[in-house]
């Protein structure tokens, strides 16, 4: 399939448009880090890249040791559970009909809120996701006023609620990531936005013979015709990865008035249908610690395994004319010469430390980069703004919820428009996390090393949960004071232990 648009060559029905064609690249680097270390491996140089004079082997194994510290999923994951610790629910407008619709909503037995929140952190990942509310394929007509389907034996029958549970007919969402799109088009009527086309491509595989299967893709197509109306179409190629797309039956007409897609966009808008990952700049971040970690790895190698320099050693075998070398692990390298030498090659521990500080000072700044998501605003915050500003509900993370909120509302108001009503029910996602950053989480940011002690008390300060005259270095002072005056000698380690574990 082509990846990428081309402006020179006839576009065909599974050409990328350009703008998707840079939505997915930019969600290469996400994807690779919720791959996690065997996918950041996969990419190679990409992201490791070979140094001038390293040969081939020697950077292979250099990747190969690099383990990924995946502090991007670790907070995507994190979000996506603030956001629906609690499930979506329909408001009190729902009827019946709807409710029992939310407990499989994508014909796979995934209810509203798990669907959902699969949906949501596939969003903050890619910046843009997709939702097409999508109905079963049915063969209709209409006789004498009555609505009526074609059975599988070609005899008409009446259409009724009762032929459709029987038949479980009914509408179905469909999650349509960034990465399938092929192309989305928007157009405007009295300032309204219309979708006017979607196309995406999904792998279907099939049994071929009575052991073997067959994967293929297959691109679904929706448009407006020249008569401004809703169609469809289906194409699918001979072999996955094949691009002789040929259509599959008639151009079919849709019986809405419009293309039942919904958009859930949290990050920054590049067009209509694009937008940057949302956490780009945390990815950012977390690829700069993978470099650094496998360079820190590799300058370990050294301090563990120093070269070592040797002069005048070992024993001259006159039949092959080499100086013969014994050198191990408890061996003894001896040599009658007076010249002999040998020593380490040691690696300057300035370098040594440099190196693990700069992987420290990025795991604190990507750990603070999650938690700010959270805060009503930046900087440290007093107990009586930290309130205010909840009211205010002007936390990032609080402002996606409510986008998909609108988004969800969106997708069952395309639910209510199959089923021939005018609008769907209203639907609540949890947003009650948005006063605090969490305790918790930050207790155990901190247990595990990846922010400071006093970063840890300034947002904990944040919370409200000290006094507004709280004073951080205060604390620690008498903490220390405390440890010394009662601890004795235990005190005094202990003292040593928690002034190591705060890096000072």
């Amino acid at each position: 399939m082509k990846i990428f648009g081309n402006r020179n060559a006839q576009a065909t029905v599974d050409t990328r448009s350009d703008a998707f064609s840079l939505q997915l690249e930019d969600q290469r680097l996400p994807h690779d880090l919720m791959g996690g270390t065997k996918a950041m491996i996969r990419a190679g140089r990409k992201y490791i890249p070979q140094e001038v004079g390293e040969d081939e082997e020697g950077w292979r194994t250099r990747l190969e040791r690099t383990i990924l510290f995946n502090v991007f999923r670790r907070t995507l994951c994190y979000m996506g559970g603030r956001v629906f610790e609690k499930p979506v629910s329909l408001g009190e407008d729902a009827d019946e009909a709807e409710q029992i619709f939310t407990e499989n909503v994508d014909k796979r037995g995934q209810n509203l809120t798990v669907w959902s929140r699969k949906v949501f952190e596939h969003g903050l990942c890619d910046g843009v996701t997709f939702c097409l509310v999508d109905y079963d394929d049915v063969q209709t007509r209409t006789e004498n006023g009555v609505r009526q389907f074609q059975r599988p034996d070609g005899e008409w029958e009446d259409r009724t609620e009762a032929a459709d549970r029987k038949n479980g007919w009914r509408p179905y969402f469909v999650h349509v990531p960034a990465e399938n799109v092929l192309d989305a088009r928007v157009t405007y009527n009295g300032g309204k936005a219309r979708v006017s086309h979607f196309r995406y491509v999904e792998t279907a595989e099939e049994a071929d013979g009575l052991w073997g299967s067959r994967r293929y893709q297959r691109i679904r197509v929706f448009y407006l015709d020249e008569g401004d109306r809703p169609v469809w179409e289906v194409w699918e190629n001979s072999e996955e990865g094949k691009n002789d797309f040929v259509k599959v039956g008639e151009t079919r007409q849709l019986s809405l008035d419009e293309i039942p897609l919904a958009v859930f966009m949290p990050g920054d808008r590049r067009t209509d249908m694009t937008a940057e990952p949302a956490l780009i700049d945390l990815a950012m971040l977390n690829k700069r610690h993978w470099q650094a970690t496998s360079a820190q790895f590799d300058l370990m190698e050294y301090v563990r395994r120093p070269p070592w320099f040797g002069r005048k050693l070992g024993i001259w075998d006159a039949d092959t004319g080499e100086r013969k070398v014994t050198f191990g692990a408890g061996i003894l390298c001896d040599s009658d010469d007076d010249g002999a030498d040998l020593r380490s090659v040691g690696v300057d521990p300035a370098s040594v430390e440099a190196g693990r500080q700069e992987l420290k000072d990025l795991e604190e700044n990507m750990a603070l980069y999650g938690l700010q998501l959270l805060q009503p605003k930046s900087g440290v915050i007093t107990a009586t703004e930290s309130n205010r500003d909840s009211e205010e509900n002007n936390s990032t993370l609080k402002a996606w919820a409510l986008q998909f909120q609108d988004f969800l509302e969106n997708a069952m108001r395309f639910v209510a428009l199959w089923r021939g009503e005018a609008d769907g029910p209203s639907v609540k996602v949890n947003t009650e996390f948005a006063n605090s950053l969490d305790a918790q989480f930050l207790l155990e940011m901190r247990r595990a090393g990846e922010i400071s002690r006093e970063t840890y008390l300034n947002l904990v300060k944040g919370l409200g949960i000290f006094p507004d005259d709280f004073d951080v270095q205060g604390e620690a002072d008498r903490l220390a004071q405390e440890l010394m005056v009662n601890g004795g000698q235990a005190g005094v380690t202990k003292l040593g232990q928690a002034l190591a574990g705060a890096g000072m």
